[in-house]
């Protein structure tokens, strides 16, 4: 887990790797390897939200971001198999 002084930092640093999520306080090897990737996809995906919202499009609605965030996880192999018998 992550205190909100972290948080706090990773959003401050919005980091685009896992090399640069290193750089954050407090973020260290264990917390890389269990929660890197997962981190920079929220990042990933917050960044692209500001830049609609910059933009003057709206944010997709939340059942977008889940189907959206399911379809990254199976992409890249992290979905368990529990999870996808949930896609609606």
């Amino acid at each position: 887990m992550f205190t909100n002084r972290q948080l706090a930092h990773i959003a401050a640093q919005s980091p685009d790797t896992l090399n640069q999520l290193s750089q954050v306080e407090g973020v260290g090897k264990a917390k890389i390897e269990k929660y890197g990737q997962d981190i920079l996809t929220i990042v990933k995906n917050l960044k692209e939200q500001q830049k609609q919202t910059r933009q003057g499009k709206e944010p997709p609605k939340e059942q977008d971001k889940k189907e959206q965030s399911l379809q990254e996880q199976e992409k890249s192999g992290t979905l368990c198999d529990s999870k996808k018998e949930e896609k609606p």
